[in-house]
């Protein structure tokens, strides 16, 4: 990885973290995207015994103007980027939404990330350049209604929302990789496995749950992180775009996943909400 540049969203823990630690002692250069200052300087402390000190850049996913302003500081900084990892998710067990009215999970863990990777698009032109999008096993368990994204007319469910995202991020991937075609960009997405982190400790609910209960059954943040490793970095996977990725290996993900119509109208909506004024499903 010298001399690759990588970004990387919610790299200030867990997986993140420590898929930032494994490239910076492969010798790439780590631009870390936040929301929390405190956080992610905390992480530039951390990391920078690994190898070349990262680059903190505030980045609120809820919010599309630090969504830009954050691409705009690194385009002004770095002329090409070579490697754009999605990692940042969030779960949040009662309903929320943010200053623009979207339910806070659609926003955070699909529209932010579409956004961000949309900005940021244009620099990545090198050889070899990859989008990794972190989704989940849970996606199987999605009720996603396109009609209803925003889940204002259905009772919410923390779990369902989060399931919901994590199939947009997969059909995301499998739209972003058919527009990349015949560029040299390549776009996967993966299951990090069941990782003991901090991820929806600090909310009560069915995650707090799960991961007090299995604590003990689950992987260690440096296991989850592998997937996003090799897929920033092996080159084994240099030429493979539109696959999901489970312990590092292509794995069929569900059958609404690889469903090209919702795929494409995912998109759709998704450009849309991301143009000011639109409305929201």
């Amino acid at each position: 990885m010298n001399g690759r540049i990588v970004v990387i969203t919610g790299g200030n823990s867990g997986i993140g973290l420590e898929t930032a630690r494994a490239l910076i002692s492969a010798g790439a250069q780590v631009i870390l995207l936040c929301r929390d200052l405190e956080c992610g300087l905390d992480a530039v402390e951390d990391l920078s015994s690994a190898g070349q000190p990262p680059i903190f850049v505030h980045c609120d996913l809820a919010e599309p103007d630090s969504i830009d302003l954050a691409a705009v500081q690194i385009a002004d900084c770095w002329p090409r980027i070579d490697v754009l990892i999605n990692n940042a998710g969030a779960y949040f067990p009662r309903y929320r939404t943010t200053a623009r009215g979207l339910e806070m999970t659609f926003a955070v863990n699909h529209l932010g990330p579409f956004r961000l990777t949309r900005m940021l698009l244009p620099l990545l032109t090198g050889p070899d350049a990859r989008i990794v999008n972190v989704a989940s096993i849970a996606h199987a368990q999605s009720r996603l209604d396109f009609t209803d994204l925003q889940r204002r007319s259905r009772r919410y469910f923390g779990f369902f929302a989060y399931a919901d995202s994590k199939l947009c991020n997969i059909l995301f991937t499998r739209a972003l990789a058919k527009r990349l075609e015949g560029t040299g960009v390549t776009a996967n997405s993966l299951h990090p496995g069941v990782v003991a982190t901090g991820f929806g400790q600090d909310e009560p609910g069915f995650f707090n749950a799960l991961f007090r209960l299995g604590s003990p059954l689950l992987s260690s943040p440096q296991s989850g992180a592998k997937t996003s490793i090799h897929l920033a970095s092996s080159p084994d996977v240099a030429s493979v775009s539109g696959e999901y990725f489970a312990r590092s290996r292509p794995t069929q993900p569900s059958r609404r996943a690889r469903d090209d119509e919702s795929a494409e109208k995912l998109w759709a909506i998704s450009e849309a909400l991301i143009t000011r004024g639109s409305p929201a499903p």
